[in-house]
């Protein structure tokens, strides 16, 4: 009985020397999937056989899209890449740090208290919210920055003459900048007008005039519900076409002042990856945000057509009438991180 035994467990260490002295080339081939295109693969394929993606490349292991050794964020989910790095500040961490022993930050990521997306950066990847307080202090720096400040009047004043030159200005009555009455239709570009504008709008992306119109006040007339008119401005102004040529060469000009001031805007050469991350971040270009409010200005009665400011006034308001309104116009400057 005791000499069965003996044979059972040499048989057993024999079998597990055995399968230790496998070489690679003998042990069995492990399948994985092309993070392209899907296709499984076997272990030493350099390439994909269906897309012909590099298989060699690493991949992140929150997404699995293909990603370098050195990069620090996956540019596909924003998680971080480098376990041993703290994402915020690049100091080192070790396998049981919870927050960065550096800059305090948590080394699972910050939520944006704004959209709610999970972020290893200092700012909002999504809305660029500023997240924590070396984002606060780049911000500050942007505020006194005045490169940055020039960048940020000019792009204001490249917004007006975007507006002018597609026949998208202001027309409201007493505030009619461009000068361009509502039914006018908007003077044709060039060729070469025209794609300065598209490069301005590909280099600044977000300037469009975002309009929203709140819901004017129920007027108080007693029988039927008036429909709100727009008044018609008293101001028709129309610009001839080579007012508008002297607009697109100043447009042109601005365009040309924001490269050159483009190119003045450089982080300092001692500045850490993630501190020149918070430097382009904090000097992003703001909003420009209209809103346009309805506001009644008089009620025109059915009984004399006569204007009153308030039904009331009518000695039959029982016949009806109709509200005239007016558009009061905000404009402000906004980044977009800010509700």
């Amino acid at each position: 009985m005791l000499g069965m035994e003996q044979q059972q467990s040499l048989s057993k260490r024999q079998i597990k020397r055995q399968q230790s002295t496998i070489t690679p080339s003998e042990a069995p081939a492990t399948r994985r999937v092309c993070t392209n295109c899907g296709t499984p693969f076997h272990d030493g394929d350099k390439f994909c056989e269906e897309c012909g993606m590099p298989l060699s490349a690493a991949s992140c292991p929150h997404c699995g899209v293909a990603v370098q050794p050195q990069w620090e964020i996956c540019p596909s989910c924003g998680h971080s890449l480098q376990p041993d790095q703290c994402s915020f500040c690049g100091a080192p961490l070790d396998h049981d740090d919870t927050f960065c022993p550096e800059c305090g930050n948590p080394r699972a990521g910050i939520a944006c208290p704004g959209c709610g997306t999970l972020n290893f950066r200092s700012f909002c990847r999504k809305c660029n919210r500023p997240l924590n307080e070396a984002a606060d202090r780049e911000m500050q720096r942007a505020q006194k920055d005045p490169v940055f400040q020039q960048m940020v009047a000019l792009a204001g004043e490249l917004a007006d003459l975007e507006a002018q030159l597609t026949g998208q200005g202001d027309n409201s009555e007493g505030d009619n900048q461009s000068g361009v009455a509502q039914d006018e239709p908007a003077v044709a570009l060039n060729q070469a007008d025209q794609a300065l504008l598209e490069r301005y709008q590909a280099l600044f992306d977000g300037r469009k005039v975002e309009a929203s119109t709140a819901s004017p006040p129920k007027p108080t007339a007693p029988s039927v519900a008036p429909q709100p008119v727009q008044r018609e401005s008293k101001i028709k102004l129309t610009i001839a076409k080579p007012e508008l040529n002297g607009t697109a060469e100043a447009y042109k000009e601005k365009v040309e002042e924001m490269q050159r001031l483009m190119q003045k805007l450089r982080p300092e050469g001692d500045m850490t990856p993630q501190m020149q991350r918070n430097y382009y971040s904090a000097r992003k270009l703001p909003v420009l945000k209209k809103t346009v409010t309805k506001v009644p200005a008089y009620w025109i009665c059915n009984l004399c057509h006569a204007r009153h400011l308030q039904p009331s006034e009518c000695a039959q308001p029982q016949l009806g009438g109709e509200w005239v309104y007016d558009d009061i116009i905000t404009a402000k400057r906004v980044f977009e991180y800010e509700d």
